[in-house]
């Protein structure tokens, strides 16, 4: 008779202060890789280096993982952390920012938001028949509309609030904190005006 293996990820991400595995387990691609996996976590204002190693104990498969927090010592100099930093700041926005826009993306929502449970406003824009616009005028245009788009609603919310680009033409716009209903309707009607009477910089004309 086979055994069945055990695969169910361990609840590791209860040290992290989260309700779920992360997308990117290292015990668990450890174990499918049956190799040693490592990565950074970010557990309030520390960083700790997790190293997930899968080994064979007593005939049965299983990972070993060790946490160790990075101090100043293993950080290096103030060189060396200020590099270290510089880097992971590139990093985080290569992974979270649209690079066309430079709203966050939806890797962005998925990660950071889309489990927040503290009051928050949440608006979808969508861009009307957009695709006819792009077949219309070509895509290296509407590339210039979605950019001025993006802007335009830059120019009406907080920068506590965080603007998504969660589709082709799909803006999220994320407002922490935002209880009264009137006011995000009116800042929602803000909003879709100026879009409506936007211009796009390469035609000088309405969108």
């Amino acid at each position: 008779k086979t055994k069945e293996l055990d695969v169910s990820p361990c609840r590791c991400y209860d040290f992290w202060k989260r309700g779920e595995a992360c997308g990117n387990c290292v015990s668990l691609r450890a174990f499918q890789e049956k190799a040693q996996c490592s990565k950074l976590e970010f557990l309030d204002s520390e960083i700790y280096q997790v190293t997930a190693r899968y080994v064979v104990i007593d005939g049965e498969p299983c990972v070993m993982e060790l946490i160790k927090r990075m101090d100043k010592d293993v950080l290096g100099d103030a060189h060396d952390r200020e590099q270290l930093l510089d880097k992971l700041s590139s990093y985080k926005e290569k992974l979270y920012l649209d690079a066309l826009t430079g709203a966050y993306n939806r890797r962005y929502y998925e990660d950071e938001v889309k489990h927040r449970t503290d009051p928050t406003g949440i608006a979808m824009i969508d861009l009307d028949d957009f695709k006819l616009y792009n077949d219309t005028y070509g895509h290296n245009t509407g590339d210039i509309a979605l950019v001025t788009v993006a802007t335009e609603i830059r120019k009406c919310i907080r920068k506590t609030d965080m603007l998504i680009r969660y589709g082709g033409d799909e803006f999220l716009i994320v407002l922490p904190d935002i209880a009264d209903e009137d006011k995000l309707y009116s800042l929602l009607e803000r909003i879709r005006i100026r879009v409506r009477e936007m211009r796009i910089p390469e035609l000088g004309r309405h969108s």
